[in-house]
């Protein structure tokens, strides 16, 4: 994982792991800084319609 790149939500810049800032604000990992800066949502998530509940999970839930 040491040559993985993320972006870094927070700083709006790709870096590697050990270059981060919070962990929990990184997207990645991607093979190369090129992929990491250019990183997009995936399609399914953006074809999805905003009222689809159809496959949510919420593992949290006491009530499933």
């Amino acid at each position: 994982m040491d040559e993985d790149w993320f972006w870094d939500i927070d700083r709006q810049v790709a870096v590697r792991v050990d270059n981060a800032g919070r962990h929990d604000l990184l997207v990645g990992p991607y093979a190369t800084r090129a992929d990491a800066e250019i990183w997009m949502p995936s399609t399914s998530w953006t074809a999805r319609p905003a009222d689809s509940d159809d496959d949510w999970v919420d593992v949290n839930s006491a009530y499933d």
